[in-house]
C-alpha cells in the first residue's frame, strides 16, 4: 500500500470526532490538494473511509470500520518505516 494512503488513514483516526477540512487535511499530510482528493478517492472505493455528507461541496473524510481494521493489520508489520507506525 503506498505510504501516503497510510498516512491519511492515520491522520484520518487521529481526528476522531473532530471533522477535519480538505485543506487541512492536505496540509496535515503534506499532499497537494489534488494528490489528497485523489488519494481520498481510492481510499473511498476501497471501502476504508466515506466522505460526509457524501455530495456536499464542503465534506470531510471519516475512517471507516473497514479502514480502522487495516490500520490494526498494519500496525505489526515488520518493515514498515517508524513514520508509517501506529
Amino acid at each position: 500500500m503506498n505510504p501516503s494512503l497510510i498516512l491519511l488513514l492515520r491522520l484520518l483516526r487521529q481526528q476522531g470526532q473532530a471533522r477535519w477540512s480538505a485543506p487541512y487535511l492536505s496540509r496535515r499530510a503534506d499532499l497537494p490538494m489534488s494528490t489528497l482528493r485523489r488519494s481520498l478517492v481510492a481510499l473511498e472505493d476501497a471501502g476504508l473511509v466515506t466522505k460526509q455528507p457524501p455530495d456536499a461541496p464542503h465534506w470531510h473524510a471519516e475512517l471507516t470500520p473497514r479502514g480502522a481494521e487495516l490500520l490494526e493489520a498494519l500496525q505489526g508489520l515488520a518493515g514498515l518505516p517508524d513514520a508509517l507506525r501506529l
